[in-house]
């Protein structure tokens, strides 16, 4: 008679026997290893996507707040028309390290005051880039 088969009645056909324990053993490792690769990918995925929206969060805290220092800083030179007090809060920002470039808009995307004469006078599309970026959610 051979290893792992069982015998029945003269004639019969044999019956495999039982998995051996190394085999079983296997599938179980193999088993575990799958879901927990599952498990630590899902839980990593979550962690980094709410990591991002975190960090989106605040960015879009700190625009808004910089946006209104801008506004708050301009207001009154705006109110009076003091044209060249403007350029210069707007130059002095504009030439701070982490920040790229102030433009101010009119409320029909024009831009009125920029570091560079020549976008001023220029009408922006908030689907444009860099405005796209922060009004992707409520443009049309």
């Amino acid at each position: 008679m051979s290893k792992g088969l069982t015998s029945g009645p003269p004639g019969s056909p044999r019956a495999p026997a039982t998995a051996s324990p190394t085999r079983i053993s296997l599938q179980v490792i193999v088993a575990v290893v799958a879901a927990s690769t599952l498990v630590f990918g899902l839980s990593s995925y979550l962690s980094l996507e709410g990591e991002r929206r975190v960090l989106v969060a605040q960015v879009d805290r700190q625009a808004h707040l910089v946006s209104e220092t801008i506004k708050s800083s301009t207001r009154c030179d705006m109110l009076l028309n003091h044209h060249e007090h403007i350029h210069q809060v707007v130059d002095n920002i504009s030439g701070q390290g982490e920040i790229d470039q102030v433009r101010i808009f009119n409320k029909r995307g024009k831009v009125v005051y920029a570091p560079e004469s020549a976008l001023e006078g220029r009408l922006i599309d908030a689907r444009e880039d860099p405005c796209s970026i922060c009004h992707a959610g409520w443009c049309v």
